[in-house]
């Protein structure tokens, strides 16, 4: 095991601006991490060169309830509940916004909540908005607020069995020019037996749903497991990976009722890979967080309580786990596999940073790259262009 003592600079000051906007140019490519105070009571971001772990904490404070996402130079910092906007970054100058755009509609009462941008390219993306019956199509490139919505996707007839209840639009990919989103379905925020939770495919030419099912029923993909909030794509086998949480034990006890879910984008047939267990055998816990690498190799955080969570690797053909823990009975709250497919990038809430595993050995690589007095609740990678 090999370990490696990195500075970080705690505080948002010039000089560690200057530094890393130094190290960021020389080596191109970045991660950008949301983070969030133990309370929950304030955010902000850190940045870190991928290769020489030069870091700057506490950037551009806000609230709490924040994702990253990225695409090419620029990160977008999304602020959920409560906020309901998106802020736009350059790699190189990461202090600075862009732009700040809302995701409300002027008329809109209900807070729509934002969970994900998905990049089409430059001039197009979707804004999947968790607490509304719509998702944004969105020009990322506009200068003012006003050329930012260019249309919108209806998901309206993907809600639950209540009149008003919404299709709760969580995560999704772009694969082969189609759009795949992610919705739980959930009532009264826990998932429900009789109600399935759902793939929408869209084409993004047209921007139409594309009848998966052709049965005059809903058109999308129904899923078997429930509470997805992962989505990750492989090219190699044209395969989509969904990660489901089953019921967190939030205020009654855990239901068994989630793992990895594959749908085979050929025929879009789905099989459930990994299955949770039940209540009286759940050797993983619930499936919290999930990362493919390729199809014999994958990640998933199992879920205890958010404070004694496991790392595991397992196969996404075979869905065999090894059940010896890579990290233990730390809070774990996000992952991504760095650009050189080299790393796993793990947010550690328990210790206040980034935990990185070599994936070649499946070992702890370097010591915790801190994001304190911030708590690390999301990564991206993002890459400057050659």
């Amino acid at each position: 095991m090999i370990f490696a003592l990195f500075t970080a600079c705690s505080e948002n000051d010039e000089s560690s601006i200057v530094r890393f906007k130094n190290a960021v140019q020389v080596e191109k490519s970045s991660a950008t991490i949301a983070t969030a105070a133990d309370d929950y009571s304030s955010g902000a971001h850190s940045v870190i060169t991928v290769n020489n772990k030069q870091i700057v904490n506490s950037i551009d404070s806000s609230g709490s309830d924040l994702l990253m996402t990225s695409f090419r130079e620029h990160f977008y910092r999304i602020e959920r509940f409560g906020a309901n906007n998106i802020t736009k970054y350059h790699v190189t100058s990461p202090d600075v916004a862009t732009w700040k755009y809302s995701t409300q509609e002027n008329d809109q009462q209900d807070q729509s909540n934002p969970s994900k941008i998905i990049f089409l390219n430059e001039s197009k993306a979707y804004i999947l908005r968790y607490g509304s019956f719509t998702a944004w199509i969105v020009n990322p490139s506009a200068t003012e607020e006003s050329n930012f919505k260019i249309g919108e996707i209806d998901l309206s007839a993907y809600k639950d069995q209540e009149s008003a209840g919404m299709p709760e639009m969580i995560n999704g990919v772009i694969a082969d020019n189609k759009l795949y989103i992610v919705m739980q379905r959930l009532v009264d925020f826990a998932p429900d037996n009789s109600i399935p939770a759902y793939v929408a495919v869209f084409d993004t030419e047209t921007d139409e749903e594309i009848d998966i099912q052709n049965d005059g029923n809903l058109k999308g993909i129904p899923l078997a497991l429930k509470n997805p909030a992962s989505i990750k794509y492989l090219p190699e086998n044209n395969t989509l990976y969904i990660g489901a949480q089953g019921k967190k034990p939030f205020f009654d006890a855990a239901e068994y009722t989630g793992g990895i879910e594959a749908i085979n984008l050929t025929d879009f047939t789905t099989t459930i890979i990994l299955d949770d267990g039940d209540d009286t055998n759940h050797p993983y816990g619930l499936i919290d967080n999930i990362e493919i690498l390729n199809d014999s190799l994958g990640y998933f955080v199992g879920y205890e309580d958010g404070i004694e969570d496991n790392l595991f690797s397992f196969n996404p053909s075979t869905g065999n786990v090894n059940l010896t823990p890579i990290i233990e009975n730390k809070s774990l709250t996000t992952l991504r596999i760095s650009p050189s497919k080299k790393e796993l990038w793990v947010g550690n809430r328990t210790d206040h940073g980034i935990t990185i595993v070599d994936i070649e050995s499946n070992t702890l690589k370097h010591d915790l790259i801190s994001t304190a007095p911030l708590n690390p609740i999301s990564i991206e990678f993002v890459s400057l262009e050659n």
